[in-house]
């Protein structure tokens, strides 16, 4: 594209690129066959009176060469790359991403709509749709993390949740009834609760603080239930795209603030630290499918719920988040590595610090107070 008189301030130079695709090994044969099949964006050609012309980059172009290599050198594949650079959002061609997001919800449509009629059995010599997906060997990667949590009973109970809220029916958990030890226990929300590894959110809390996910989960399956029923998947694929590209902001920015906190708090909780455990794992690994469904029920939610976050607020909370797992990793490499700070930043005493205000304060006096003996020529390690 030609141009004399656009504001390109925020562009990025020759320079700039070059010294970019020098420090990441990337030629520029490279870049130009990339920008040929979409994974780049466009450049501009600027002329300058009587002296030529100049090339403009568009903003986070060097960026997007830092992140194309990267993923490149993960799995070097277009579409792969693509659909990754889509995800971190980066501008891309529309075919990395758009026609697999078309695909994912006219199938999931498709499954809602018939999932009702096979949740209720004419014969009750014949299994429930729930009772046989529970002994399907399905090679699903979300499904073969939530089977080992639960039992046959379990599981089943999960699935009928699952499947109710997929098919817009969820509205509440089953009436609570008492367990052994003489607790209110709703036997489909503990199911849905081991099966997605959120007990922990009930029980760990930070000066009094909570998550909450535990107490919540119905409400958000009666919300997702109540968007299934108003919108379908497809009407949110085909429909305007900066919906889509607000929702996938959403739900990266969300995965961001779990794997954080759940990376800054499992050393000091352990590996069901407040219940994030399996929301860190689909951070870490994003199965694509199970994203490209989040997306769409994000977009969903959106549109029948005033209830949500706003997008900055949850970028916001995403920055915090990773503030916090910096500090944690400082805490955690000076207990390791100094012997001033063994007993005072050992996972239990930073438990005990955090339980509430005054124990707060008294932790700190003791931080403070190790921190003023002389350092140790010695090193510990944990």
């Amino acid at each position: 594209m030609n141009g004399t008189n656009q504001d390109r301030s925020g562009w990025e130079t020759e320079e700039q690129v070059s010294a970019c695709l020098v420090e990441n090994d990337v030629s520029r044969a490279q870049i130009a066959r990339w920008r040929r099949v979409g994974l780049l964006p466009d450049v501009e050609q600027v002329s300058k009176a009587y002296r030529g012309s100049a090339v403009h980059y568009p903003p986070g172009t060097c960026k997007q060469i830092v992140a194309a290599a990267r993923l490149f050198r993960e799995k070097n594949r277009f579409d792969y790359v693509g659909r990754m650079l889509w995800w971190e959002g980066f501008p891309v061609d529309k075919r990395y991403w758009k026609p697999d997001l078309i695909r994912l919800a006219v199938w999931v449509d498709r499954i809602c709509r018939l999932i009702a009629p096979l949740m209720h059995r004419e014969d009750d010599n014949l299994p429930t749709l729930p009772e046989r997906l529970s002994e399907s060997n399905h090679p699903d990667i979300i499904f073969s993390r939530v089977r080992p949590r639960l039992d046959r009973k379990e599981l089943q109970s999960f699935l009928r949740v699952a499947l109710d809220t997929a098919s817009g029916e969820f509205d509440r958990f089953e009436e609570p009834e008492r367990d052994n030890r003489n607790n209110e226990r709703s036997f489909d929300k503990a199911a849905i609760v081991s099966g997605l590894d959120i007990e922990a959110s009930g029980t760990h809390s930070i000066l009094g603080q909570r998550l909450r996910l535990k107490e919540e989960i119905g409400n958000t399956l009666k919300a997702l239930a109540k968007a299934i029923r108003t919108n379908t998947f497809s009407d949110v694929a085909t429909g305007p795209e900066e919906i889509i590209f607000a929702a996938r902001n959403d739900v990266r920015n969300a995965l961001r603030i779990e794997l954080a906190l759940y990376e800054a708090l499992e050393w000091v909780y352990g590996r069901q630290a407040f219940g994030l455990r399996f929301a860190a794992w689909i951070a870490k690994k994003h199965p694509m499918k199970m994203i490209g469904f989040m997306i769409l029920g994000f977009a969903q939610l959106r549109h029948s719920s005033n209830d949500m976050l706003s997008s900055e607020e949850i970028s916001q909370l995403a920055d915090q988040a990773e503030l916090v797992l910096g500090y944690s990793r400082k805490i955690q490499q000076l207990w390791k590595s100094d012997p001033r700070f063994r007993n005072v930043l050992n996972p239990r005493r930073v438990r005990e610090g955090l339980r509430d205000q005054p124990s707060l304060n008294n932790w700190k006096r003791e931080i403070a107070v190790a921190a003023r003996k002389p350092p140790s020529k010695g090193k510990y390690s944990s």
